[in-house]
């Protein structure tokens, strides 16, 4: 069963995070983006899906410890995602992304299991 939330995990993960830099022209500035998740409940997630420094690579980890966070320059698509799913039955996890320095996107789920997803587009 834990298998089979990993595999659509990367699979929802995936989709989310490509989806969102369609049609969106590059940058010419970088920009230092903060990806965060923590959890109530839980000290670990399954898997943390973001997407990387260049704006199309998609990074994962799996048995993340929590709090977690990973920091990258991005100097391409001003879009930036990440997923999280918590590894236990019970509490909640959250995420967070921040962009040079300003909160831009903070969301929780609740419940086994659950995922969570942040998005930041440009405005």
């Amino acid at each position: 069963m834990t298998m089979l939330r990993c595999a659509a995990l990367a699979v929802c993960a995936s989709a989310v995070l490509l989806s969102a830099g369609a049609g969106i022209s590059s940058a010419d500035d970088s920009h230092q983006v903060l990806y965060e998740a923590w959890g109530t409940g839980t000290n670990s997630a399954n898997q943390v899906g973001y997407v990387g420094g260049n704006g199309t690579d998609i990074q994962q980890e799996t048995n993340v410890s929590l709090p977690w966070s990973k920091t990258v320059t991005s100097s391409s698509l001003p879009v930036w995602n990440m997923v999280a799913q918590n590894a236990t039955d019970n509490g909640s996890i959250s995420c967070r992304i921040t962009v040079d320095g300003v909160v831009r996107d903070t969301e929780t789920a609740t419940g086994g299991y659950s995922m969570v997803t942040c998005a930041v587009t440009p405005q």
